[in-house]
């Protein structure tokens, strides 16, 4: 593995599967820190593979709260975060919105339908719900 921190989000987490991997005698060497463990850990082993977690841990944690902190200042300077909202998307159904209105006036199944359109089930369903096509209307 390139990095001691991609076994775990956790020092806890990085100590239990590095544990595992020396109770099944795998061998594992983190390229970047240049760390081996082979069977069984010795203590020069064990004092890298947990200061290499804690700084992978710690940084995180610094990753985070920079996010947060960069998150929060934009909205309290107006900025809309998130997906914009913005038009309908292109749709295989587009222009057969009438057809799928008679079908479901006359009581045909949303599966039936999708298959009579040749759409799945879930491009029909999300495409009645964003055009509010529902009996009677």
């Amino acid at each position: 593995m390139s990095e001691l921190s991609r076994l775990g989000r956790s020092l806890g987490q990085i100590v239990t599967v590095l544990d595992g991997f020396v109770k099944a005698g795998v061998a594992f060497i983190a390229i970047k820190e240049n760390i081996r463990v082979e069977g069984k850990q010795d203590f020069q082993t064990k004092v890298m593979t947990t200061l290499s977690g804690l700084f992978a841990e710690v940084e995180r944690d610094l990753i985070s709260e920079r996010t947060r902190e960069g998150l929060a200042k934009a909205r309290a300077s107006g900025k809309t975060l998130g997906r914009p909202k913005g038009s309908l998307g292109v749709s295989p159904l587009d222009g057969k919105e009438d057809e799928i209105r008679e079908f479901i006036d006359v009581g045909v199944s949303r599966t039936a339908i999708a298959k009579i359109t040749g759409v799945s089930q879930s491009t029909l369903y999300n495409f009645m719900a964003t055009r509010e096509l529902k009996p009677g209307r």
